[in-house]
C-alpha cells in the first residue's frame, strides 16, 4: 500500500488527518466491494479518565474576653478533572484525543466578633471572601495550529483563534469507523472564568 501524499496536498487535510487516529483493531465486516467479507478496521478505546479533588480548611474560635468572641475559617479546595472531548463543547467526539482538563480552585474565608454588651444587648460583626475559578484546556497540542497555518480561508478574520476547525465526516456505509461516520471537535480552549478578574484581565 503506498501512504505517500498527493503532491500538491490541502495543508488542511494534512492538519485533520492528525486528528484522525489510525485503527488499532476491526468491528464486522466489509459490506460491499472488493474487500467485502473482510475485516473492518477499526478505533477501539475505553478510556478511564482521571479526577483528583483536594480540601484544606482552618478554623479557629478564640474567647477574646468573657464577653467577646472571634471566630476566623478559611476553606480552599482545588477539582481536577479530565473531561471525555471538549466539555461544553457542540458536537459528540467520536475519538477520546481532543479531552478537557478541567481545573476548579476555589477559595473562601469568613470571620465573625461577636460581643455582648449587656445581657440584652449584643453586637456581631461578619466579613466574609470568596474566589473561584474554572479554567479549561485541551490536553492534547496537535489541535493547534501548525507552524505554517494551514490553507483554509476563514469565515471570520480571527486566525481560527489558532486551532484545527472541528470537522464532521458523515454517515458512509461499510468503510473505516463504522457506518455513522465520525466527528472531532477541537473545542474553544483555553477558556477562563472567574468571580472577579483574573491577573490578565479575563473574567
Amino acid at each position: 500500500m503506498n501512504n505517500t501524499l498527493p503532491t500538491p496536498f490541502s495543508s488542511t487535510a494534512t492538519a485533520l488527518l492528525t486528528l484522525i487516529p489510525h485503527a488499532n483493531g476491526t468491528l464486522g465486516q466489509y459490506a460491499t466491494g472488493q474487500a467485502a467479507g473482510n475485516p473492518l478496521p477499526a478505533y477501539l478505546a475505553n478510556p478511564s479518565l482521571p479526577t483528583h479533588w483536594r480540601e484544606e480548611l482552618i478554623r479557629v474560635d478564640h474567647n477574646l474576653t468573657d464577653n467577646q468572641r472571634l471566630t476566623f475559617r478559611w476553606i480552599h479546595d482545588t477539582w481536577g478533572t479530565t473531561n471525555q472531548g471538549p466539555l461544553w463543547g457542540q458536537y459528540g467526539n467520536t475519538f477520546d484525543n481532543t479531552n478537557t482538563n478541567f481545573a476548579g480552585p476555589t477559595t473562601s474565608f469568613v470571620t465573625r466578633l461577636t460581643s455582648n454588651f449587656t445581657p440584652t444587648l449584643m453586637n456581631e460583626f461578619v466579613a466574609s471572601y470568596t474566589d473561584d475559578h474554572i479554567f479549561l484546556s485541551n490536553v492534547n497540542s496537535a489541535v493547534n495550529l501548525p507552524s505554517g497555518g494551514i490553507d483554509l480561508a476563514p469565515l471570520f478574520a480571527n486566525g481560527l483563534a489558532g486551532k484545527i476547525p472541528a470537522f464532521s465526516v458523515g454517515n458512509t456505509a461499510g468503510v473505516a469507523y463504522g457506518s455513522g461516520g465520525f466527528s472531532v471537535d477541537t473545542g474553544y480552549f483555553p477558556w477562563k472564568n472567574a468571580n472577579r478578574p483574573t491577573p490578565t484581565g479575563t473574567s
